[in-house]
């Protein structure tokens, strides 16, 4: 096989290991979590290896860099307004103080309510019609988080 052919070999390859991921975060807007970034890109990373170690005139040996540089690229990116929301609504811990919680979630507009002697704010993030329902929900008693909630559109 020819260096051209394996290079695009190699690409190909790199881009069907991406399209799962590619299609929750950009896609769905759906944001996956650190340590599924580290397993699946370990574990392909580990495939495209030993393939590259065991064929080396494969296109294995350009999949890998493109793998690593593409789950970085998808990992840091701000697909959405979801995604930079829900990485806010995932620091607000049970325990904390009102004050902490409005001053992470304040570039949010909240709706608050009473349920008996719990407080229930609802942070949107967007008004995109495709997120137009999706609402974090955190609630408070005696001026401490008890519960963090999402609900997507």
């Amino acid at each position: 096989m020819s260096r051209v052919r394996r290079f695009l070999a190699g690409i190909v390859v790199g881009a069907l290991v991406l399209l799962p991921v590619v299609l929750f975060e950009v896609g769905l807007s759906v944001p996956l979590k650190t340590w599924f970034y580290l397993v699946y890109g370990g574990f392909w990373g580990l495939v495209l290896t030993l393939l590259a170690l065991r064929y080396s005139r494969s296109g294995a040996a350009w999949a890998l860099p493109l793998l690593l540089l593409g789950l970085a690229i998808l990992h840091g990116g701000q697909w959405s307004s979801r995604k930079v929301f829900l990485q806010h609504l995932e620091r607000i811990e049970p325990g904390m103080d009102v004050a902490v919680v409005e001053s992470i979630l304040n570039a949010y507009p909240s709706i608050v309510s009473l349920e008996g002697s719990a407080e229930v704010r609802a942070y949107h993030h967007s008004q995109e019609t495709r997120f137009d329902s999706d609402v974090g929900l955190v609630r408070l008693e005696g001026g401490r988080v008890t519960a963090v909630h999402f609900y997507p559109d």
